[in-house]
């Protein structure tokens, strides 16, 4: 920890000094201006807040740090959470380092176990990973060092360890939340010979190297997105109190949890098991717009596809795509991924309302989890959560690193906006 530590130090000095610069020389220059119909659409398209690790251009996709997906898709996720931290990839010798400070952290303690072990069985897995995690609370530096008299330039190097703390032990929670949920009940044990990824695939007992590559990837692309979608943004809210990660992470998978952020995975798998099942087969590209037409009458949604921000092909959805075919992997699930790739977005640009008619990463992750047998659909979302972990850390590092206020905006009355 002490190399990334100081890596750290010597950006945050330049990153404070350019923030005061911004401050002092641009501060009274406006970003967004919010109208009183944005109260009522979420506050979409306003920016609101600092994002240093990451940015969604409309046309290109996700930039992590400046870096491409096509840059970054040969990546550990290792790798990635030093490039969110420092603005750079690792050395050969700092990933070694910050591999085995993450092993040195992982293993968990037997009262993780137990918590798990006594919720009730029908408890989601969602559930059972955000309370593992914040279960962990009363191992928090960042609590037991805090105290009014402390300069608050120094948080963020408690709030880095706990950080590292809680990414250590992640992949080990989840497997066996996998674990205590679906299977036999095996605990699993984090090996200092695999990477963090295949610390979480090879514990969830599917033995098959494409599967640990599909996991290194998926960890990749989903690790990051902007500073203000909602699992962020709540982690952000509650971090800026000075609260732990832990409390601050659990508040963001709270978030992600929610069927409008992180289930639009599973839903997508859903809805291709439906189409499946209801032509008992692959359809025709005409059978196929007929039967989306009637769900786009009915008002319903097809899940993957449209986006907030992005106005093309979700290049996280093409790097999967690309995954699929580097391994040749053909079965119904994906061939129903590529046939909707084909004929949904003509029908959506009909309808003439969508921004965004093309699909995102949601369109295509799940039916590849699906593919090599985790059918669980429930645990994806658990899956996303533990990519998300490296995003949300690195941005309240920065947070307390940029020694950003408590979030405070005012709200406003109906009676008020007459």
């Amino acid at each position: 920890m002490d190399n990334l530590k100081k890596q750290l130090g010597k950006n945050i000095e330049k990153i404070r000094q350019k923030a005061a610069k911004i401050r002092s020389k641009k501060g009274d220059e406006i970003l967004s201006t919010i109208k009183k119909k944005d109260m009522f659409s979420g506050l979409r398209g306003i920016t609101t807040s600092i994002g240093e690790t990451s940015y969604v251009d409309p046309e290109s996709g996700l930039m992590i740090r400046g870096k491409s997906i096509s840059d970054l898709s040969g990546c550990l996720p290792e790798e990635v959470f030093f490039l969110l931290l420092t603005g750079r990839l690792p050395k050969k010798f700092e990933l070694h380092k910050l591999s085995q400070e993450l092993a040195k952290k992982a293993d968990l303690p037997g009262y993780v176990y137990k918590i798990l072990k006594i919720l009730p069985p029908e408890t989601h897995p969602m559930t059972m990973f955000n309370t593992a995690l914040l279960s962990l609370q009363n191992e928090s530096v960042l609590s037991g060092k805090y105290n009014p008299a402390i300069k608050k330039e120094q948080l963020w190097q408690y709030v880095l360890t706990d950080c590292l703390n809680l990414i250590a032990k992640a992949p080990i929670i989840a497997s066996a939340v996998y674990q205590l949920k679906y299977k036999a009940g095996k605990l699993p044990r984090y090996s200092r010979k695999l990477s963090w990824s295949k610390n979480f695939s090879r514990n969830l007992g599917i033995k098959d190297k494409r599967f640990d590559d599909l996991i290194r990837l998926y960890l990749v692309l989903h690790s990051d997105h902007e500073g203000a979608n909602v699992s962020v943004n709540s982690a952000r809210l509650v971090a800026s109190a000075l609260s732990d990660p832990y409390f601050s992470v659990s508040a963001g998978l709270n978030g992600l949890a929610g069927p409008l952020h992180g289930l639009a995975c599973q839903e997508s798998v859903r809805f291709i098991l439906k189409i499946k099942k209801h032509f008992g087969k692959i359809p025709t590209k005409q059978d196929l717009e007929k039967y989306l037409r009637r769900c786009l009458l009915e008002e319903k949604i097809i899940p993957g596809y449209g986006h907030a921000v992005l106005r093309a092909t979700d290049q996280r959805f093409l790097a999967l795509l690309e995954f699929s075919r580097k391994y040749r992997m053909k079965n119904e699930a994906l061939e129903l991924v590529c046939l909707l790739y084909q004929v949904t977005p003509g029908l959506l640009k009909e309808k003439g309302k969508i921004k965004n008619p093309y699909p995102n990463v949601d369109a295509i992750s799940g039916s590849l989890l699906y593919s090599f047998g985790l059918k669980e659909t429930e645990f994806y979302t658990v899956v996303f959560a533990l990519a998300r972990i490296l995003g949300i850390c690195s941005q309240i590092i920065w947070d307390r690193a940029l020694n950003l206020p408590l979030v405070r905006p005012r709200s406003i009355t109906l009676d008020q906006m007459l």
